[in-house]
């Protein structure tokens, strides 16, 4: 009898649509999962490069003072030997 009141064919079109509907509420959520792991690995990586610029800086600086007392040093050796 249920075969009587049911349109094979829409039916078939009605579970097309809805696996369809499925998949994309499921590649949605995956590209949601991208994008939030995508955004992650974003602010570690900006977090990790700040820091290695604050380090590039320090080292710049201790090299730049070294320099400065490797020059008043070599004044001080040439004054020391007139």
């Amino acid at each position: 009898m249920y075969s009587l009141l049911v349109n094979p064919v829409k039916e078939d079109i009605r579970i097309t649509v809805l696996l369809q509907c499925f998949f994309a509420l499921r590649i949605k959520e995956a590209m949601k999962r991208k994008d939030e792991k995508t955004n992650q690995m974003r602010g570690q990586f900006e977090r990790e490069l700040e820091k290695q610029v604050t380090e590039l800086d320090q080292a710049n600086r201790r090299v730049e003072h070294l320099e400065e007392l490797l020059d008043q040093q070599r004044k001080q050796l040439l004054q020391s030997l007139r």
